[in-house]
């Protein structure tokens, strides 16, 4: 993802959207028409990212507050 895909993802948090209805064509192949969205409203929820995630497009924790900072697993000392 680049910076504008996380301010976007940030901006969309706690929206509601609607899947966009299946373009139905005829037998050549042309539009005929649309069928009804098989789905009702969504919400979007928030995205996970991690801190190096956001550091390599230039971005803070305060520039997409709505996200959720996760970090990273932990290596396993296997000694």
């Amino acid at each position: 993802m680049n910076r504008e895909d996380y301010l976007r993802q940030n901006a969309q948090v706690g929206t509601y959207y609607q899947p966009p209805p299946e373009l139905i064509e005829d037998v050549d192949g042309i539009p005929a028409g649309f069928a009804p969205s098989d789905c009702d409203w969504g919400y979007r929820a928030g995205v996970g990212v991690t801190l190096a995630e956001l550091a390599t497009v230039g971005l803070t924790p305060a520039d997409v507050p709505k996200l959720t900072i996760i970090n990273p697993p932990k290596e396993i000392n296997r000694d």
